[in-house]
C-alpha cells in the first residue's frame, strides 16, 4: 500500500560536505529534508521507488534502474565520503515491467550492458543521491527501485503512473514515492537554462500546489 508521496529536491549543496560555508544559505531546506527523512523513517516501507531527472533519461521509453547493486556518491561534487547504497526491489520492478507490457506502455529495465552501451556511469546520479542521503542517514533500510523520466506524453506518463500504484498495491507492500525535482533554475541573471521572469511565477505555483495537496 502507497503509505507516502514525498517531493525532495536534489541540489548537492544542500549536503553539507559538499556545500561547506555555502551550506547556511540552504539551511531551511536541509532541515525540511531532514525532517521528511525522519518521518518516512517511521513509516518504514518495504519499497521506496524513487524517480529522478538525472538518469539515463529518453524520449521513447521509461527506463528502471535493472542493476543488483545500486550505489551512488558525490564524488562529482567534491564529496566522495557522501556515500549509499541500497538493496533493488527486484520482485517490483519486475511485476511493473510485467504490468507494463500489459498495457502496452514503453518500459524497461535499465541493465549493465545497456548503462556499457551507452557509456554511462552505472553509479546512481545526484537526483537520487542527494534525496537518499538523508533516508540513508535516517538508518532506513528498505529496497530501492529507481525509475527515470521519458519525454513521453502526459497521458501515458500518467497510464503509468496508475500501473505503478496498481501493481505494488496488488504485491501487498508498503512503499513510498519519492520524486526528485528542483524547481525553475531560472531566478537570476546568469542562471544556467537563463533568467525568466516566469520562473519565480512558476516557483510560486508549485510550492502552492504543494502546501494545498494540489498535485
Amino acid at each position: 500500500m502507497l503509505k507516502r508521496v514525498a517531493v525532495f529536491p536534489h541540489p548537492p549543496i544542500v549536503i553539507p560536505e559538499v556545500g561547506k560555508e555555502e551550506a547556511s544559505k540552504v539551511m531551511t531546506t536541509y532541515k525540511s529534508m531532514q525532517k521528511l527523512a525522519a518521518e518516512i523513517k517511521e513509516i518504514n516501507p518495504e519499497v521506496i521507488v524513487a524517480v529522478t531527472p538525472h538518469g539515463p533519461v529518453f524520449s521513447d521509453v521509461l527506463t528502471i534502474t535493472g542493476l543488483q547493486t545500486l550505489q551512488g556518491d558525490l564524488a562529482s561534487f567534491g564529496a566522495p565520503e557522501v556515500k549509499i547504497e541500497f538493496s533493488p526491489a527486484e520482485k517490483a520492478k519486475q511485476a511493473i515491467l510485467t504490468g507494463c507490457r500489459q498495457h502496452q506502455l514503453p518500459c524497461v529495465a535499465f541493465a549493465e550492458q545497456d548503462y556499457a552501451k551507452f557509456k554511462l556511469s552505472k553509479k546512481l546520479d545526484h537526483g537520487l543521491v542527494v534525496p537518499l542521503s538523508f533516508l540513508y542517514r535516517s538508518g532506513w533500510q528498505g529496497k530501492l527501485l529507481p525509475i527515470n523520466i521519458a519525454f513521453l506524453s502526459y497521458e501515458k506518463l500518467y497510464q503509468f503512473g496508475k500501473v505503478l500504484s496498481v501493481t505494488l498495491d496488488n504485491l501487498n507492500i508498503s512503499w513510498v514515492l519519492l520524486a526528485s525535482a528542483d524547481l525553475s533554475h531560472r531566478l537570476q541573471q546568469g542562471a544556467p537554462a537563463g533568467y525568466s521572469p516566469r520562473g519565480a511565477v512558476f516557483d510560486d505555483l508549485v510550492r502552492q500546489c504543494l502546501r494545498e495537496g494540489d498535485v
